[in-house]
């Protein structure tokens, strides 16, 4: 998504591995703030679930949930924000290393509902279906406790709409774009879509 501008880190209490039949996890600690000076403060918080089915020929169907909650402080500050993300997909678990380490690459297809306010006078809200691809390692710390590192690849709109609406001297003007991106769009630097998952499995 083209708001994303900082390092997102997920925590994940969850449950699978090649031995478990289903993964259950809460996504936490999706945390992001920016004070810059004589600009408003802005914070943002996530959290979400995720329910993976059984894990079949290294493979595992996935569905998610994530609420998204955008505040603002300071003089001028536009109003808060939300968004929400509904989708499934799926892990590919490839080749397995010494000590518990598992490459992995995923895809996931989402519903987004997500509405910002970059200033006091704008509000830009953006609903459609999107496509993501990633790749990372999952290291088995112990029997129940394991890590995933994940890096997203591409993020991109399968077909969504923009509208931006201007307040200015209480009059509105309303604009809206349409998008249909049928190929991978890449993140101009990597990091920005980098995930640190911690799982609990039992």
């Amino acid at each position: 998504m083209r708001c994303v501008k900082h390092v997102p880190v997920l925590f994940l209490l969850g449950f699978a591995n090649f031995g478990f039949a289903k993964e259950v996890s809460l996504m936490s600690g999706f945390y992001r703030g920016q004070d810059g000076d004589g600009q408003p403060t802005k914070k943002e918080i996530s959290i979400g679930s995720r329910f993976g089915f059984d894990i079949v020929d290294r493979t595992m169907w996935y569905a998610q949930a994530r609420i998204t909650s955008t505040s603002y402080s300071g003089d001028n500050a536009p109003d808060g924000s939300t968004g929400l993300l509904l989708g499934g997909g799926q892990y590919y678990f490839l080749k397995s290393f010494d000590k518990g380490i598992h490459s992995y690459v995923s895809w996931l297809a989402y519903f987004l509902n997500e509405k910002d306010s970059p200033n006091a006078g704008t509000e830009i809200e953006t609903n459609g279906l999107f496509y993501a691809g990633s790749a990372g390692f999952r290291f088995d710390f112990t029997k129940s406790v394991v890590m995933d590192i994940e890096v997203q690849f591409f993020n991109s709109g399968l077909t969504s709409k923009t509208t931006t609406t201007t307040t200015a001297g209480g009059v509105s003007t309303e604009t809206s774009t349409k998008r249909t991106e049928l190929f991978a769009q890449s993140f101009a630097g990597g990091t920005n879509s980098m995930l640190f998952n911690l799982g609990y499995q039992f």
